[in-house]
């Protein structure tokens, strides 16, 4: 199964105009986000979600994808980051994603081994899974 980081990074902070692509000894700030999770070991993809095209090269350029830009709606002060993730999950859909959601880490285990068994081992290499535990 596969797993997916989900960074949001807007381009239009006003507290700290640009923050994302601030260097932080020698990197930008989203760099030291996305190398971080690569370096975690508990994902395949890594995926930002920005409306910002500078934002999405950098990101890019330390090894995040970049699927999808961010419609400017969702990159307010005021957009929550539930309509982004909402936005991010429907885009994600339309690649041919298969999404799960579960609400405690404890039920990641029997949830895999029941969706395992359920599919007989035999998951079709073509589909993507992200788990978002909240």
């Amino acid at each position: 199964m596969k797993s997916i980081c989900f960074i949001g990074a807007r381009g239009g902070s006003k507290g700290v105009p640009q923050k994302n692509i601030r260097l932080i000894n020698g990197k930008p700030l989203i760099a030291h986000t996305i190398i971080s999770a690569l370096d975690s070991g508990l994902y395949d993809h890594v995926v930002v979600s920005t409306e910002d095209k500078k934002i999405a090269q950098i990101a890019k350029k330390y090894g995040a994808e970049i699927p999808f830009l961010r419609p400017k709606n969702l990159s307010t002060d005021t957009a929550g980051f539930t309509d982004v993730m909402i936005h991010g999950i429907n885009e994600l859909k339309k690649l041919n994603y298969t999404l799960f959601f579960l609400k405690e880490l404890k039920m990641l285990n029997i949830f895999v081994t029941n969706f395992i068994s359920f599919k007989d081992g035999n998951t079709p290499s073509t589909e993507r899974y992200m788990f978002i535990l909240f």
